[in-house]
């Protein structure tokens, strides 16, 4: 999907949800008519192939156009080339994820639910995204041209008291983001997106794909029980902070 198509459902959340964050968006500028559906789709999930793969600098136009079957020049002339193009594939990213989040943040359910549900989107947004993770855990580690822009405009949002549902329930809901639910987050951000970065391993290993639909449902089960199992006693009470011991309780 396209910015433009992702913002109209994004905007149409907005009108419902209290939670749903709201700002000025840019959005490309486009020529012509317009991409049809089809073609758009096809030239995005080839950017994020070839993006996956090669990162930004060693991606070229010409490899993506031919894996998409369109001229580099098209490709050119409705994303204004490569750097717009990979602009456009993150952003695409994050408002999906964005609008997972929030939607389900405003559901009338528990915190704990919220999150089990949260968990489940997130993965499966990365099986049907398969290149993402790659992409993203080179812009964070290069911190690459667009970090501060994912930081600012969709992380600090989707972590923030108001939207987080690690901090909905249990006192929590006026606090900021505190340094427990701080490392609980990347405890599963590194659950559910390393997966997806060690296909070859569990390939060579254990000779399973990760994007079957069997190894998904497998994950999800898995981050769920490491998140209620592992983390269950802080996400019920409320973080007592570091050092906390049984004498406290």
């Amino acid at each position: 999907m396209s910015i433009i198509r992702e913002e109209r459902k994004f905007e149409v959340l907005q009108k419902g949800t209290s939670a749903v964050p709201k700002r000025h968006r840019t959005t490309r500028k486009r020529k012509g008519k317009g991409l049809s559906l089809d073609t758009e789709t096809r030239i995005l999930m080839a950017a994020e192939r070839i993006f996956g793969e090669k990162g930004f600098a060693g991606a070229r136009v010409h490899e993506i156009a031919k894996v998409c079957r369109v001229t580099p020049a098209m490709i050119n002339y409705y994303y204004g080339g490569k750097e717009n193009l990979y602009r456009t594939v993150i952003e695409n990213f994050f408002l999906r994820a964005e609008r997972l989040a929030f939607s389900v943040m405003a559901l009338d359910i528990g915190p704990e639910e919220k999150l089990k549900r949260i968990i489940e989107s997130g993965i499966d947004l990365l099986s049907e995204k398969p290149h993402m993770s790659r992409i993203l855990m080179r812009e964070f580690v290069d911190s690459g041209r667009y970090t501060d822009l994912i930081v600012k405009r969709y992380l600090r949002d989707l972590f923030s008291s108001g939207s987080n549902p690690l901090l909905l329930g249990g006192g929590w809901e006026n606090r900021s983001l505190s340094d427990e639910s701080m490392h609980v987050v990347f405890n599963l951000l590194g659950c559910m997106v390393f997966f997806f970065i060690c296909g070859p391993i569990v390939k060579g290993i254990w000779n399973r794909d990760i994007f079957s639909s069997r190894m998904i449902q497998e994950r999800k089960e898995e981050v769920i029980r490491f998140a209620f199992e592992g983390l269950g006693g802080w996400f019920r009470k409320g973080s007592r902070g570091r050092g906390a011991t049984k004498d406290d309780e």
